[in-house]
């Protein structure tokens, strides 16, 4: 199985909440606790071109 790498661009909004939310899954707290930021993380990273740009070369 080879690995294929894409760019962060190609995947919907709310995707890096939604990994962080799998990644936090074991403790409930965590989500409670960091949802909103989770989001507030992935709506700045989204919304904001030039970051997203770079972070996906």
């Amino acid at each position: 199985m080879d690995i294929v790498f894409k760019k962060i661009t190609e995947f919907p909004r709310g995707s890096l909440a939604s990994l962080l939310k799998d990644g936090y899954s074991f403790e409930p707290k965590f989500e409670r606790d960091f949802h909103k930021q989770w989001q507030e993380f992935d709506d700045f990273f989204m919304i904001t071109p030039v970051l997203r740009n770079s972070a996906a070369l």
